[in-house]
């Protein structure tokens, strides 16, 4: 296993004085032995914000790389072997520096982390939201936009996909995991996983600065040696949508829902300016097919109970990987689908994303909650892990 590793921070403005007794360095902890990985400064082709031999001061600094090279690589691939094996591992990033004739040190624990797709295997930069619900029901993990899952590594000898899902406060753990067929993954949107009782801890102590959620995406060969993975890391949310109904008519969709009656949920609120979206699919035999979706602007209050929201086609996106090309002609064939096949829709916002299945009627479906999961809230990265390439089995 090999790869680089990148350090991304954001320093605070304070005097770290930078110079050739400075050292810069990853340290962990396994079974008891502390373990450490140095950063060397970059001396050819450097980015302007990147640690160089030249850096001076700290607060002028960003970007901190280890490159994976012949006098490093057992340390690295040491690291990725712990890694892989605890994705919580305490990993640190720590500068030791002389001031004054004293050594000081600076330590920040990482607590985000990601993998690179440098392979292409996604086919955009936030592939997945990444989600983490405490939910009674299944949790659940969705592609954007309520889209069908896009990971192509199949040509480079990828045939199964590995999902692991972990969810944790300073106290409880949750940790769901499935491997699926790589064509089987792709012709689904997300994934879904048990509840059991640390899922129900975390829900009922839920703190939403604390809860965090960890995703990990693995493409396996035959053999099942990792080829490729990436990770995201955020803050698990509470699913509050607990109830949905799809009204179809001619010239509008339309959905009402219902929230969970929790402090936590009624402190929501989503303004008009917030991307929110709507997704419709349909499942026969055994393969889902996208109808499209539509983005909404409507205020969502969740203190308000009841509500109900509703789509023109003017709020169609349009894409040519749906079953049809046009709003109206999607909005016929759900009207046919309802009859023939399962019909579904994802509900994403800045909160939460629940995917719903229906038992339907002709002229309207009602749907019950699959799954919910968390908000995409973007954050600041600390550590990227740049390429994982032929790792050993787990």
């Amino acid at each position: 296993m090999n790869g680089d590793i990148q350090i991304n921070v954001r320093p605070r403005t304070c005097v770290v004085p930078l110079n050739s007794d400075s050292e810069v360095f990853i340290e962990y902890q396994v079974n008891g032995s502390v373990e450490q990985i140095p950063f060397q400064p970059c001396t050819n082709d450097c980015d302007p914000d990147e640690y160089t031999d030249v850096s001076t001061s700290y607060d002028q600094i960003y970007i901190y790389n280890i490159l994976y090279s012949n006098s490093n690589q057992d340390v690295i691939s040491k690291f990725y072997s712990n890694f892989i094996n605890d994705r919580r591992i305490p990993i640190y990033f720590v500068i030791k520096y002389r001031i004054n004739g004293m050594i000081s040190t600076i330590t920040q624990r990482i607590y985000y982390y990601y993998a690179v797709d440098t392979l292409g295997c996604t086919v955009d930069d936030n592939y997945f939201f990444l989600c983490g619900t405490l939910n009674d029901h299944e949790l659940y993990m969705q592609y954007r936009y309520s889209s069908l899952n896009k990971l192509n590594c199949d040509t480079l000898g990828a045939t199964k996909v590995k999902i692991d899902i972990y969810i944790y406060d300073k106290l409880t753990s949750y940790r769901g995991n499935q491997i699926l067929p790589l064509d089987e993954f792709n012709n689904n949107i997300g994934a879904t996983f048990n509840t059991n009782k640390e899922l129900t801890l975390l829900r009922n102590n839920f703190n939403e600065y604390v809860t965090t959620a960890t995703i990990v995406v693995s493409y396996l060969d035959d053999s099942d040696n990792i080829i490729w993975e990436t990770i995201q890391v955020d803050r698990a949310y509470i699913g509050c949508i607990s109830k949905a109904t799809m009204h179809l008519y001619s010239n509008q969709t339309c959905i009402s829902y219902q929230f969970d009656n929790n402090q936590i949920c009624s402190s929501y609120y989503l303004g008009e300016q917030d991307f929110n979206s709507l997704g419709i699919f349909y499942q026969e035999k055994g393969v889902t097919h996208l109808l499209g979706y539509y983005l909404f602007h409507q205020a969502i209050n969740y203190s308000i109970s009841d509500q109900t929201m509703c789509f023109v086609c003017d709020d169609f996106v349009d894409s040519d990987t749906y079953a049809k090309k046009s709003c109206e002609e999607n909005q016929f064939l759900t009207k046919q689908k309802l009859k023939t096949a399962t019909v579904g829709f994802g509900i994403i916002s800045n909160y939460e994303s629940i995917l719903l299945k229906t038992v339907v009627s002709e002229y309207y479906g009602v749907f019950t909650p699959l799954i919910a999961v968390c908000g995409a809230v973007f954050i600041i990265v600390l550590i990227i892990v740049l390429s994982f390439l032929k790792f050993i089995n787990n």
